[in-house]
């Protein structure tokens, strides 16, 4: 039995909450998706951590082991030792994330060293380049990045 925790982004409140009016992307979805299944179909634990919104109202609640974590407007380093500090107290063994930030890079870091395995999923083809989606800016610990992942799952579209 594995223990994994799934790292939704920042911009997923409207899916843990119907009467939220912000908007989620694709990520999202397939990270909500990919908790629920997990939660559902096997005997796993499955932790998903969410950042700390005011409200939490969804269908599928049953399904979810929901951890909130920071703040959206904290510091980096607050959001770091938040991770830390939850990670220490759920354990998993698999950590998985969706989409490249500065943080990815550091928490490929961060499993390799406590040896927990990270599954590193590319939200957009750009990112397989190490560049950022929206901003398109390089990600200067990209390398770092690929150096100490466990498992990176590109998703490739090819036109029809």
């Amino acid at each position: 039995m594995n223990r994994i925790a799934i790292i939704f982004p920042k911009d997923s409140e409207a899916l843990f909450n119907k009467n939220s009016k912000r908007t989620f992307g694709g990520a999202s979805v397939q990270l909500y998706l990919i908790a629920k299944y997990l939660k559902k179909y096997s005997d796993n634990v499955v932790y998903s951590l969410i950042p700390d919104y005011q409200s939490i109202d969804f269908d599928e609640e049953k399904y979810f082991t929901l951890v909130k974590t920071f703040k959206e407007n904290d510091s980096l380093i607050k959001k770091v030792l938040c991770y830390h500090k939850i990670i220490k107290t759920i354990r998993p063994n698999i950590i998985i994330q969706r989409g490249l930030t500065f943080f990815s890079c550091l928490l490929s870091l961060y499993c390799k060293i406590f040896n927990i395995k990270f599954i590193f999923m590319f939200a957009h083809d750009i990112e397989t380049h190490g560049r950022y989606q929206n901003s398109r800016k390089k990600c200067f610990l990209f390398p770092l990045l690929l150096k100490t992942l466990s498992v990176a799952v590109v998703h490739i579209l090819a036109p029809i």
